[in-house]
């Protein structure tokens, strides 16, 4: 059995399917797809008899504006239209609630911070959580040489690659979920947190 946890963002998406023993099975992007495409893709993993469920990632509880999250909710309701035949299995992940299991991901702690700039902190945040994959064995697959391998006759300039480095943290993100995940049973999630797609 496996489970396929999903890292969501509007732009660059991440998957993961980790067996039971934490291993990671496959993991796949949204780089160069489609919403649909990627939505399928999500769909077609879910169906495999060997998964246990699918988690996606929820948008931030407490964002005022709709503005922000929008094309990401319009995604999940992709992924979740895709998914109606294993509608039941489908489980949203609030990103807070994963992301206390690793100090320092979701927030940089104040006495880090001070004086430093957004950009700074989320750098910080970044690498941290990297720290906390390696630190657990995973390392992320290397995006920029795969991109230099499907495309052999274009330059890899910032313009062509500049989403390689996004796309690599949401794979660590993804990680990250599911080993939060692995500490519980299907059906043990608790009440905050971790709930089935419902409308």
């Amino acid at each position: 059995m496996f489970r396929q946890i999903v890292d969501l963002a509007s732009l660059k998406s991440a998957v993961i399917c980790r067996g039971e023993g934490g291993e990671v099975l496959h993991q796949y992007d949204s780089l160069e797809k489609s919403h649909f495409a990627f939505a399928a893709e999500i769909a077609r993993t879910a169906l495999d008899p060997e998964c246990e469920a699918t988690f996606l990632e929820d948008v931030p509880h407490g964002i005022k504006s709709l503005y922000q999250v929008k094309p990401v909710v319009k995604l999940q309701g992709a992924i979740a239209m895709a998914s109606w035949k294993t509608i039941d299995r489908l489980y949203m992940v609030d990103p807070s609630w994963w992301m206390r299991s690793f100090p320092g991901v979701q927030r940089v702690p104040k006495e880090i911070a001070r004086g430093m700039t957004k950009s700074q902190t989320d750098k910080w945040r970044i690498a941290k959580a990297e720290e906390y994959a390696q630190e657990l064995g995973y390392e992320a697959p290397d995006l920029f040489a795969r991109w230099v391998e499907r495309h052999p006759d274009i330059k890899p300039l910032k313009k062509n690659t500049g989403d390689l480095d996004k796309s690599r943290t949401d794979y660590v993100s993804a990680f990250l979920m599911g080993q939060a995940l692995s500490a519980y049973h299907l059906h043990d999630f608790p009440i905050q947190g971790v709930e089935l797609f419902s409308i």
